[in-house]
């Protein structure tokens, strides 16, 4: 299915025109993410390419992120993706709490191409722990950085106040196993 992540009210941005997510289940341990930023790449920061590796403080500049939990569950996943093809995942047992490092889902693979008008960027996750449950919930959001230093907040749903990616509203995409892109 593809998705269309919208800019927070609050923190605009010139230099994307789009930013749109693919997302499939091809297998109930998979969960694949194709992320295409279109705009000026040259207003935005974005980091050289580097061999994949796990990194914190990915949402500092330009990232790309997922969030993933059982529906109505408070467990719930976060994973951050760099243009860097560095990444991040951490699992919190409510609301921004009892935030920890984990290793139950990561990335199989990161590809990017970037050319003056576009950075893509595909995932496929191991979600091998969550591969028994049939359903469930996922949210998508994006921290675009520009060279100016201005930084945009891009997610499916934003809650009312200021850019929240853990809010339980911002898990507004379900998808279930094996279904069709």
């Amino acid at each position: 299915m593809q998705l269309s992540l919208i800019c927070h009210p609050q923190t605009p941005c010139a230099a994307l025109t789009s930013l749109i997510v693919n997302v499939s289940r091809p297998t109930a341990g998979v969960f694949q993410l194709d992320y295409d930023v279109r705009g000026d790449m040259a207003q935005l920061v974005v980091p050289e390419a580097v061999a994949p590796s796990r990194i914190s403080g990915l949402w500092e500049t330009t990232c790309l992120e997922t969030f993933i939990r059982a529906p109505g569950a408070e467990f719930y996943h976060e994973l951050n993706f760099s243009p860097s093809r560095q990444w991040a995942s951490f699992g919190f047992s409510s609301y921004r709490d009892g935030m920890h490092d984990t290793a139950e889902v990561f990335p199989l693979s990161i590809e990017r191409t970037l050319t003056d008008e576009a950075l893509t960027l595909s995932v496929a996750l191991s979600i091998e722990p969550m591969a028994s449950v049939e359903d469930w919930a996922f949210s998508l959001s994006a921290v675009i950085e520009e060279t100016n230093g201005l930084k945009s907040f891009w997610a499916l749903t934003h809650p009312q106040g200021p850019p929240d990616f853990h809010h339980k509203d911002c898990f507004s995409g379900a998808i279930r196993a094996a279904d069709a892109s």
